[in-house]
């Protein structure tokens, strides 16, 4: 998802897989292609099914380490990008 407040609407996302659904003590990794766009953010959230969305973390491609929604950090939540 994108956060309009910091995040650019783009044209196509492509994140892979769409869902993630895990048990308790699993890890997920996802990967989410932003296409072309340079200097915004990936904003990243959980949503457990029937809940609200919890933002974790935004990832600006001009910053070494991404930014912390409350009561989500690193190492449990990561995000890395590549140009």
């Amino acid at each position: 998802m994108l956060d309009s407040s910091v995040c650019v609407a783009v044209t196509l996302v492509t994140q892979k897989p769409p869902v993630v659904t895990l048990r308790r003590g699993e890890t997920a990794t996802m990967d989410c292609n932003l296409g072309t766009v340079t200097g915004y953010a990936a904003c990243w959230y959980k949503q457990i099914p029937g809940g609200v969305p919890q933002f974790i973390l935004r990832n600006r491609h001009s910053c070494s380490a991404p930014s912390y929604g409350s009561g989500f950090s690193s190492p449990k939540f990561t995000s890395t990008h590549q140009s």
